[in-house]
């Protein structure tokens, strides 16, 4: 495989340096970004968490109304998320009001990089360097002792530990620096779920389980504050929250009965106004 079929030396380089300029542009050169990229992409749009039924989707992208909306499908492995919020960090850097898609699972780690059309081959490049920048990839490599020479499903997932990125992603970016040839490349792409289940076992690499939430951009935090504003009732507060699905007790907000006031309470309050 040539993971640079459609990419020519110089778009590698040119979003090398995309990266990396990103990368000092938010602080993050020498800094593992991992679960921290939704904090950049919230800063860049309006972001909803929220698990699809279709796992081949891995989010997806639109304008409404002029205001930008990243979807980011909760129900795929957290390192899977982290991926697709980078890859759609990309689009929404360079393509500008052009970035509107679908981002799919067969864009994303598809082997057949013929299939993969040019500009989805350049976000998930940028996503790779993005989060696994090479100088801070070779430095891990090396506080872990991993030798270019001998990198094995193993090696693969101790970085995979490290940086919270799926298999595939690792196992290219070592193609990426050099660090193994298109044969072992390919080994190691071929490698069955199963052996790659039974390593992180034997090796004890315990993905994060951050699956199946819902967080709709900050619909909760408005919806408490309209509510103790007085702007809107607390039916229609948990009406709001259902849609993450939260109740207002588990926020702190207890619903309050309403009495009416006794005949005693009223005559009290008119013999005050006798007074």
């Amino acid at each position: 495989m040539n993971l640079s079929n459609k990419l020519t030396d110089s778009d590698v380089k040119r979003i090398v340096t995309d990266a990396n300029v990103k990368l000092d542009e938010h602080f993050k050169r020498n800094d593992i970004i991992g679960r921290q990229v939704f904090k950049l992409l919230e800063l860049n749009s309006r972001v909803l968490y929220y698990p699809l039924a279709d796992d081949d989707v891995w989010g997806f992208i639109e304008y409404i109304d002029d205001k930008l909306f990243v979807c980011i499908n909760t129900s795929i492995p957290y390192e899977k998320q982290i991926f697709a919020a980078a890859h759609e960090l990309y689009h929404i850097w360079f393509d500008g009001e052009n970035a509107q898609e679908v981002i799919l699972s067969s864009n994303l780690e598809s082997a057949d990089i013929e299939s993969i059309e040019l500009n989805e081959q350049k976000a998930n490049r940028f996503a790779a360097e993005f989060l696994a920048e090479t100088d801070l990839l070779k430095q891990e490599m090396s506080r872990y002792k991993i030798s270019e020479k001998n990198i094995s499903v193993k090696e693969i997932l101790q970085l995979c530990d490290v940086f919270t990125l799926p298999y595939k992603t690792i196992v290219k970016r070592m193609h990426e620096i050099n660090a193994i040839d298109v044969d072992r490349l390919n080994i190691l792409l071929a490698t069955p779920p199963e052996e790659i289940e039974k390593w992180k076992t034997i090796l004890g690499v315990t993905t994060p389980i951050n699956q199946d939430y819902i967080l709709l951009d900050n619909l909760v935090e408005k919806s408490i504050e309209l509510y103790y504003k007085g702007m809107i009732t607390y039916d229609k507060l948990e009406y709001l929250l259902g849609f993450a699905t939260l109740t207002p007790e588990r926020v702190g907000i207890n619903k309050t009965e309403y009495k009416p006031i006794s005949d005693d309470e009223i005559a009290a309050i008119l013999e005050e106004d006798d007074g």
